[in-house]
């Protein structure tokens, strides 16, 4: 964090760490009912879509799916349409599915964990040896939430004890997915789950909010990934009265293995430009490969990861199997398996960095009111009741079943 400060904008400007998609802002006069079902209708729609003028009722609802498929069905040619009416037919199908299996004796899995990373660290192989075979015959890639995230720590704790913890993230990471399958896996996730639209929606809202009329905008993305939050951003700015500012995005990441450790920021990079030409937005981008900031903290982080997806998702789904492989089995086993400058997976509290953008010379903004009860509505209409969405000391909390997994806030320079 004290690096970024050379990216702070003037004391007049607003910076703010983000991550991705759009959420519906529907009339208040429309039912939950119909605000959810106008959702549904429209997400098998991923064709690009021309620029022409749309209400803003409808525009985010568009956007988070058909744009972000024009914007990265590239690697494999043309997109051939949405897998949301699989994921549709899949996402409740999980509750009967689970009925239907007969359980077996209960195994406390988390303690069987817990008792091995023990093990691991005292360097006590034997029994490492042994609570790990107990947790391989109770534990699936194909099973229940519990036996999914027991299945990935298994593998970290197993590589962290023959040492090859940083060889097996290296590789895992250095296989190469497509940006078109790692968007089917992040369509499903935001159908199955509100975090990351709601996260995406508040952040890019407050930012057209705050530079509404400002003629520059610099955005600075801490782990950009393949930088699908911004397309709808983009595609908003184009439509923007007087025409849109210059957007441009630094965007952060950890290097990948290899000799090319930027290639997938350069090549995140590459994709909005082109994307924000095809709408006349000045762009420029600058991408940067760099280390950016227990097992007990992580246990509890990634089993909700799990059971939610468990709750809200077939367990056959393919995009569910994709999550949890290359994205959650491979940062859980990033925090099981590897130590020092390899780690770069570390679930930390909202806490954690109130005190750093204090330190590092941030002051924070109240949250935009009317943003935060359409953010909240959307949450309590159209997803599972185990979802949690709330507002806590200026910070947007969202959780699953009473543990927070994102939170979001508004910062600006204090100068």
């Amino acid at each position: 964090m004290e690096e970024a400060q050379k990216f702070l904008p003037s004391e007049d400007q607003l910076a703010v760490g983000l991550d991705l998609d759009t959420f519906a802002l529907q009339h208040e006069s429309d039912t939950k009912e119909h605000e959810c079902q106008k959702e549904d209708s429209t997400s098998n729609s991923l064709s690009w879509g021309r620029k022409k003028p749309q209400t803003e009722e409808n525009l985010d609802l568009k956007e988070g799916k058909a744009l972000l498929s024009a914007a990265y069905s590239d690697e494999n040619g043309a997109h051939k349409g949405s897998q949301n009416g699989n994921t549709k037919s899949s996402i409740h199908g999980g509750k009967a599915q689970r009925k239907r299996q007969q359980k077996k004796d209960a195994v406390d899995l988390s303690s069987l964990l817990i008792y091995c990373a023990q093990a691991v660290a005292a360097d006590d192989r034997q029994m490492a040896n042994e609570l790990l075979k107990q947790i391989r015959q109770n534990s699936s890639p194909f099973g229940d939430g519990n036996q999914r995230l027991a299945h990935c720590f298994a593998d970290g704790l197993e590589a962290r004890l023959a040492g090859t913890g940083s060889l097996i993230y290296n590789s895992l990471v250095a296989k190469r997915t497509t940006a078109a399958d790692i968007l089917k896996g992040y369509q499903l996730y935001i159908t199955a789950c509100p975090f990351l639209r709601i996260s995406h929606s508040f952040s890019n809202h407050t930012i057209l909010h705050v530079a509404e009329n400002a003629s520059r905008v610099h955005i600075v993305d801490f782990g950009i990934y393949f930088g699908f939050q911004w397309p709808c951003l983009i595609h908003r700015m184009s439509m923007r009265p007087g025409g849109p500012p210059k957007l441009r995005i630094t965007g952060i990441d950890s290097p990948q293995p290899g000799f090319r450790p930027a290639e997938r920021i350069e090549e995140t990079g590459r994709r909005l430009a082109d994307y924000a030409r095809s709408f006349n937005v000045p762009f420029e981008y600058n991408g940067i490969a760099s280390k950016w900031e227990a097992i007990r903290e992580a246990l509890f982080h990634y089993s909700a990861m799990f059971d939610m997806l468990d709750t809200t998702v077939a367990r056959d789904d393919a995009q569910r199997l994709l999550l949890e492989r290359d994205l959650f089995g491979c940062a859980a086993l990033n925090v099981v398996s590897c130590e020092g400058s390899e780690r770069v997976e570390r679930p930390e509290t909202h806490k954690q960095w109130q005190v750093r953008n204090l330190r590092v010379g941030f002051k924070q903004l109240q949250p935009i009111p009317d943003i935060m009860k359409k953010a909240m509505a959307k949450v309590r209409s159209c997803y599972h009741k185990d979802f949690v969405i709330d507002e806590d000391a200026g910070w947007l909390l969202q959780g699953w079943k009473g543990r927070i997994i994102y939170a979001l806030s508004t910062w600006k320079p204090n100068k």
